[in-house]
């Protein structure tokens, strides 16, 4: 299948059959974090741990992946010890085995045994809807946490239609109103205190165009299935909402080669620190 650009523990004195000893201890929890698993990224809020219990170096693992790429297309993804497509989504779902190997930073290093299934469900239309299922042997896993918390204080409000927007980047500050010139909103999408967001951006002097996006290759920004930025509300006041705010502002020229060939060059990309919503009146 192609790239998806796609959901404190005391245990006893013995020791589990798969616990191995190691320099590197897996993470407690890996609430917030993303996976990167056979080139794709995982990232919250579409990930769901069904399991995760480790010890040592090592840790059980289930977990269930979930994505709108437009509406009625959804893609899902498992990761579990599973032998058999079947036994994916049984009564009794066995748990994939990571092994930690190496930590540098907010990531973590590893392999992992089990099984990884994948489903693209199109429009309901079962024979229409590809699904694939591997087994994996010592295949590479990174655990990736983020630089700042995803855990937001105050509900995501249902709608930012018309809202004023502004945000801050690691360069600048950007302001607009939603509606207004060339800006809209796409897609808006709220999970709890977080939610993912697109925005059609203001442009910059001599054309250049801006898009907001968490994907970290600029060929995958604004694809139909690229990851979205995500924001976490951490404020509400008078109407007026404040988050922080993951992911890149990046910057690049469209041209026109020929009839049939729309190109894009590469001009910057910002980091995106935090977000305003006034919503409208």
């Amino acid at each position: 299948m192609n790239r998806i650009h796609l959901p404190p523990i005391v245990f006893a004195a013995v020791a589990a059959p798969w616990a191995v000893a190691a320099a590197v201890k897996a993470p407690e929890s890996i609430e917030g974090a993303s996976i990167n698993i056979l080139g794709e990224s995982l990232r919250p809020p579409g990930i769901s741990i069904g399991k995760y219990r480790s010890q040592g170096s090592q840790a059980q693992i289930i977990l269930y992946y979930g994505k709108e790429i437009m509406p009625r297309i959804h893609a899902a993804a498992a990761l579990t010890g599973a032998a058999t497509k079947d036994g994916v989504h049984g009564e009794h779902v066995q748990p994939a085995v990571i092994t930690v190997n190496g930590k540098q930073g907010n990531t973590y290093y590893g392999t992992v045994d089990g099984s990884w299934y994948t489903h693209l469900n199109y429009r309901n239309i079962e024979e229409e809807s590809p699904e694939t299922f591997e087994i994996l042997n010592k295949q590479e896993i990174e655990i990736i946490f983020p630089e700042r918390p995803l855990i937001g204080k105050v509900e995501a409000p249902e709608s930012i239609e018309g809202a004023f927007i502004e945000i801050q980047t690691d360069r600048r500050i950007l302001t607009f109103r939603l509606g207004e010139s060339e800006t809209a909103l796409y897609r808006y999408r709220a999970f709890g205190t977080t939610a993912t967001v697109e925005m059609g951006l203001p442009y910059e002097p001599e054309e250049t165009c801006l898009a907001l996006s968490r994907e970290e290759d600029f060929e995958n920004v604004s694809t139909a299935d690229g990851d979205l930025p995500l924001i976490v509300f951490t404020g509400e006041s008078g109407g007026s909402y404040t988050g922080d705010l993951h992911g890149y502002l990046y910057g690049f020229k469209k041209y026109q080669k020929n009839q049939f060939d729309f190109r894009r060059e590469f001009k910057f990309r910002e980091k995106l620190k935090t977000i305003k919503i006034t919503l409208a009146e």
